[in-house]
């Protein structure tokens, strides 16, 4: 679990002692139009896919959601 708020970036000083190496950086900020935007920065030939199941966007005064990163790597062939 990871806590970030907008405008704000974790890189490789959080995520490396975390044992996370796929993942290069992870950058939170607000777009132009007020929406909460995200990069994520991929190492090699990695993939990442983020959800937010739970989040309404009935509830537009919501400040927090849970949000979940799936990560694939490529298979190592030895």
């Amino acid at each position: 679990p990871v806590d970030i708020s907008n405008n704000q970036t974790i890189d490789g000083l959080f995520l490396g002692p975390a044992g996370v190496e796929t993942i290069k950086s992870i950058h939170m900020f607000e777009g132009e139009d007020g929406k909460v935007r995200t990069v994520i920065g991929m190492r090699g030939d990695a993939c990442a896919k983020m959800s937010a199941p739970n989040f309404k966007k009935k509830n537009a005064s919501a400040r927090r959601a849970k949000v979940f990163l799936d990560i694939e790597t490529p298979a190592v062939v030895e």
